[in-house]
């Protein structure tokens, strides 16, 4: 009506929006649209009352599950029957697309670029690493040798980041085998027990039957202590990460996961943190190349945009949940192998253990 309230709604609405007709009628259209969308929405619900012609504008609802759904309206204001007459079409799954495609344009962009400034990088740290080679036999005192150690360090660490940002530019991504995620898993908890910081508690559950999956190993296990480590920024006053590694048969998925996984069998890898979180106006931004909320000798902004890139060269996702303040939540699917057996877990458990007396595994069938 002329205030903006529901009259009369038909039965696609709870497709669509998750709230059944007799939930929405009296109440005002602008309760039920997104917060930054609620300015516009007014004003182009007054052009439609004000204009003789139908009206096309888009907008941002929020359903009753809370997630955000991208709508396209086509409206025109009955002066006979004083209401507002309006065709209201879903087109979340388009606006999904355009941003994967927009993403993609601009990592291409940056990644050509990036490779010609690594290029040029690697061409200037040779030298450095050559003449500290040099160095080290001729300045023999213990303070020199000091020096130019630090050196060395900070040019192979520079090294380092060149080959991720060329890795990242063309695209390349190892040797994929058929390998079984439980060793690494169980290598990288160890890892995390060893080096992190005693106020930081860590959780590993991973289940005993783990199918194989075929992938490179040294770049999943990048991945996940990339994500780990992010996740012990974000705790620097302590807390609690937990990893969790299942099976899962997906037959159904969301809107978004559906535009880039197959049905099928996954291995499920959960990172939680009950660190700061991620705000919502920074989200979306975490997977663009260089960016970081970190400072600057801390990270370089190509840790999530590598590691996204990997997972997809694997034919897997990742996806990142999280607010400010309550912690945050990164999934990763990797596609299972189904001829695959089942790994002697117990006794490579006995070894690990036998290994290290302090660490703590937790195995739930």
């Amino acid at each position: 009506d002329q205030e903006g309230r529901f009259i009369t709604i038909n039965n696609a609405c709870q497709k669509i929006l998750g709230y059944k007709p007799e939930e929405l009628i009296g109440e005002s259209l602008l309760k039920f649209i997104h917060p930054d969308d609620r300015t516009k929405t007014s004003q182009e619900r007054m052009n439609v009352i004000t204009g003789s012609a139908t009206k096309s504008f888009e907008n941002r609802y929020i359903r009753k599950d809370g997630s955000t759904a991208y709508i396209i309206w086509s409206a025109y204001w009955s002066i006979d029957e004083k209401v507002t007459f309006g065709i209201a079409k879903d087109i979340t799954e388009k606006k999904i697309i355009e941003e994967q495609f927009f993403r993609a344009q601009r990592l291409e962009s940056i990644g050509t670029l990036a490779s010609g400034i690594a290029h040029n990088l690697n061409n200037s740290i040779a030298p450095i690493l050559i003449s500290v080679d040099i160095l080290k036999n001729i300045l023999l005192d213990e303070r020199s040798q000091r020096v130019i150690e630090n050196v060395r360090t900070s040019a192979l660490h520079a090294t380092e980041m060149v080959n991720q940002v060329l890795n990242f530019a063309k695209g390349t991504f190892g040797v994929h085998k058929n390998f079984n995620l439980t060793y690494l898993l169980l290598e990288i908890e160890k890892v995390i027990f060893d080096t992190f910081p005693k106020n930081i508690n860590s959780y590993f559950d991973i289940k005993k039957d783990l199918l194989n999956i075929k992938g490179d190993k040294n770049q999943i296990k990048q991945v996940l202590l990339n994500v780990l480590i992010n996740s012990k920024y974000a705790l620097s006053k302590g807390g609690k990460i937990t990893l969790i590694a299942k099976n899962i048969n997906i037959e159904q998925f969301d809107n978004k996961i559906s535009l880039t996984l197959k049905k099928g069998l996954y291995i499920l890898i959960e990172i939680s943190d009950t660190g700061t979180g991620i705000a919502k106006e920074i989200i979306d931004k975490v997977f663009d190349p260089f960016f970081t909320t970190k400072s600057f000798n801390e990270g370089t902004g190509l840790g999530l945009s590598t590691s996204m890139s990997i997972i997809k060269s694997h034919d897997g996702f990742l996806e990142i949940y999280s607010e400010s303040g309550n912690g945050t939540t990164v999934k990763i699917y990797l596609p299972a192998l189904t001829n695959s057996e089942s790994v002697q877990f117990y006794e490579f458990q006995k070894e690990i253990t036998s290994t290290n007396k302090n660490l703590s595994l937790s195995v739930d069938s």
